[in-house]
């Protein structure tokens, strides 16, 4: 059974370095990566964005910045829930919902 199994695998010759190897790979890639597409956003989310879209707004006509933690609070009180490890995705979101002037 070893010997079979020996027979089936591939043997670099010694004189090949792994970089002789490498050189051998085109110097482009020559398949296009993936366009990013956004996932279109629960309704729940909508609301998480729009109300954080609104805290942050309000903030900002008072001249105040608003960090995630200060946030997160303000969702929180409002009666929203949001995790912490979402604060992030969150923040992007709504940046990118008031760019496109929601």
């Amino acid at each position: 059974m070893g010997a079979v199994a020996d027979a089936n695998l591939a043997t670099v010759p010694a004189q090949e370095t792994v970089a002789d190897l490498y050189g051998q790979l085109p110097r482009t890639c020559l398949i296009e990566p993936p366009v990013p597409t956004e996932a279109p956003l629960t309704r729940r989310d909508q609301q998480l964005v729009e109300a954080a879209a609104t805290i942050l707004s309000e903030a900002e006509e008072g001249g105040k910045a608003v960090s995630q933690a200060n946030l997160a609070r303000r969702l929180r009180a409002a009666g929203h829930t949001i995790g912490n490890d979402r604060l992030a995705w969150l923040a992007d979101a709504t940046q990118r919902y008031r760019k496109r002037g929601g």
